[in-house]
């Protein structure tokens, strides 16, 4: 009996631990291959349990045909170990859409992967027709890659014509083939610009699109040019390519680019200039002198008198167009001495010292300056000068130059003035009154005189009456009897 029972626990052992040991020791060899795919293993995996899963994938344009599951099992049977599947393979396929030219496919909401064998029918756009009968494009094998059949030329084109599209007035046309898809552009002549549509198509209904507003070519011409400030603007022509030259006034320089030139889209090249009054430099103080008048700034124009204190030496300079002065400051001496005094008295007008050193008076005496204006002295002795101008915008009455007299006066007792000159529109106001208190004097005479006239006319009609009236007024009215030869009546 306990020979029996060690021969049945023994039996256990070999089925609970021994048997099983051997199993779990069993493997598989290297999963099958597929053709136009691959196993997916780790790159380290050499031994397949029984168990193990091994999972498998296509390339590009092939999918799995497997029954059941896309991955192979190692399996045993207690004696061999073996995969389930044992083959696998992965089928050619269509896996993108059709290239169809000059057409669109129906779908019906399909997408890819497509098998061999399935169709798709498309339509094909206007102005193509099919090149088959059916209409439709089939997924198909040739050594051992699917694809579809020629899709390139499933449309061909249509011979459409259209009508010969004509010219545009100064505009050159490229293009003279006139059917679908065919167009033609129009190109304007240099000067004009295309108002419109430059191409125009050949439509699949014979029409050349688009047809409306038609197109013509407008000549370029840019905008009237305004003067600038204190300048002005020549301009003769306004077509492309004219030249518009900026000018400025006196006494002005032009800042900007001098030329503007019409463009292409109608517009004047560049920036209005604008004209800059021309100053001069303030030419400040000098010593033992002065300058008149004294101004913030001077313009183009305007004259300065420098002035020495001591020697009566003047000398004017003026303001160029160049923004310069004439001439420079002069170099004014400082007040005389002499290190001998006087002695004698030779004259009331001249003294004696060092016969080296002779300061002489003057022998005129300072006739004054004039009130808007300069004067430029040329001494102060017999026979000097004085001349006198007016600022800028005043006008001189009077002698402008006076003569220093050997009896130490001057040639004029009166010196000129300056004076802003009348303006041009007093005597055209003046005519203009002047007319309408004649018109009015003419008005009012008028109705006098034809008052006057039918008061008298009047009185010739009573006097006519007078003359066929009965013998009894005409005796009243000339006095005499009726037998009598009347006396002439004068009628007035």
């Amino acid at each position: 009996m306990t020979l029996l029972r060690s021969a049945i626990y023994f039996d256990i052992c070999l089925l609970v631990f021994y048997i099983p040991s051997l199993i779990a020791n069993k493997s598989c060899g290297k999963p099958p291959v597929v053709n136009n795919g691959e196993a997916i293993l780790d790159a380290f995996s050499t031994e397949f349990p029984v168990g193990a899963n091994i999972g498998y994938r296509c390339f590009d344009g092939f999918v799995l045909n497997t029954i059941g599951n896309s991955y192979a099992v190692c399996l045993s049977d207690n004696e061999t170990t073996y995969w389930q599947p044992a083959v696998i393979s992965c089928e050619p396929v269509c896996n993108h859409w059709p290239s169809l030219q000059n057409g669109r496919l129906k779908l019906g909401g399909r997408t890819p992967p497509f098998m061999p064998g399935d169709s798709i029918e498309y339509v094909c756009d206007a102005g193509f027709t099919p090149s088959r009968i059916a209409a439709k494009v089939t997924c198909t094998v040739q050594e051992g890659i699917a694809n579809w059949t020629e899709t390139e030329n499933a449309c061909k084109l249509l011979v459409i014509s259209c009508n010969d599209p004509g010219y545009i007035e100064n505009a050159q046309r490229l293009g003279n083939v006139f059917t679908f898809p065919n167009n033609v552009t129009y190109i304007c002549n240099e000067g004009y610009k295309l108002i419109g549509h430059a191409i125009r198509y050949c439509s699949p209904k014979g029409e050349w699109l688009p047809n409306s507003p038609p197109s013509y070519c407008e000549a370029i011409v840019c905008p009237i040019l305004s003067h600038p400030l204190n300048g002005k603007v020549i301009s003769s022509q306004r077509k492309l390519h004219a030249v518009a030259t900026y000018e400025c006034d006196r006494y002005y320089n032009l800042s900007g680019n001098s030329e503007r030139i019409c463009q292409e889209d109608g517009t004047w090249s560049g920036d209005i200039p604008t004209c800059r009054e021309i100053t001069c430099y303030d030419p400040g103080a000098i010593m033992h002198g002065s300058v008149i008048p004294i101004q913030k700034f001077y313009k183009a124009g305007d004259l300065i008198i420098f002035k020495c204190n001591y020697d009566f030496h003047q000398t004017s300079s003026k303001c160029l167009e160049t923004g310069e002065w004439s001439k420079r400051p002069p170099l004014c001496p400082g007040p005389s001495t002499t290190e001998s005094s006087f002695i004698s008295s030779a004259s009331p007008d001249t003294y004696t010292g060092d016969e080296s050193n002779i300061v002489r008076k003057a022998d005129c005496d300072d006739p004054g300056e004039i009130k808007n204006g300069v004067r430029i002295i040329g001494g102060l002795t017999i026979n000097s000068t004085i001349t006198y101008a007016c600022e800028k915008d005043y006008e001189l009455r009077g002698k402008s130059t006076l003569l220093c007299k050997e009896n130490g006066k001057w040639d004029l007792d009166k010196l000129p003035i300056c004076v802003k000159p009348l303006s041009t529109k007093i005597p055209s106001i003046i005519g203009i009154v002047c007319g309408v208190l004649i018109l009015i004097a003419l008005g009012v005479g008028g109705y006098f005189w034809y008052r006057w006239r039918e008061k008298k006319m009047r009185g010739y009609g009573d006097k006519s009456k007078a003359l066929t009236a009965d013998a009894t007024d005409l005796e009243e009215i000339t006095g005499l009897d009726s037998g009598k030869k009347p006396i002439p009546v004068t009628v007035l």
